[in-house]
């Protein structure tokens, strides 16, 4: 009995993560530094779609998703993310599906921890984003570097690689 108690919960808990959703309002305004605080909420949520999301499913909402969220992440004034060669080396292996959940992963990271994160944090979580995406269904295939990310976060030692990484 418990196993099937255990089993419709993992059900459940399961599409709950692939319903999750994001609706861009029409009237999006990012023109002061005040207008994009309001618009917190909407970036974890459109991040969590990304992360939900095959890449092959619905794409005109994933160009719209993508657009909101580059918008917002380029103006706003509340938080700063570095992009380095290793970044882009990560994504190479698809950076027009990728780049925009790496970013957004540390953001959201930022974000939910209320502007208070070390750098090498946020980086982990935006790395954690991109291996999420590369788990779903029409994700390109791992490079070599992608599995040893996979490895290190799954050993707990992400941030450390990660350090040694951005240090060349």
């Amino acid at each position: 009995m418990k196993n099937i108690l255990l089993l419709v919960f993992l059900a459940f808990s399961s599409s709950i993560v692939y319903s999750q959703d994001c609706e861009i309002p029409a009237n999006v305004k990012l023109v002061d530094k005040e207008d994009y605080a309001p618009y917190h909420n909407l970036v974890v949520e459109c991040v969590g779609w990304l992360e939900s999301t095959p890449i092959k499913k619905e794409p005109r909402k994933r160009d719209q998703v993508n657009a909101f969220l580059i918008k917002w992440m380029t103006g706003t004034p509340t938080l700063s993310i570095s992009y380095t060669m290793y970044h882009s080396e990560v994504i190479s292996v698809d950076t027009k599906n990728l780049m925009v959940p790496f970013l957004g992963g540390w953001s959201r990271a930022i974000i939910l921890s209320d502007f208070n994160l070390e750098k090498y944090e946020g980086m982990a979580e935006g790395i954690r984003t991109v291996l999420g995406v590369m788990e779903l269904p029409g994700a390109p295939r791992k490079s070599r570097e992608i599995k040893r990310l996979i490895k290190a976060d799954k050993k707990g030692v992400l941030i450390e690689y990660l350090k040694k990484k951005d240090k060349g």
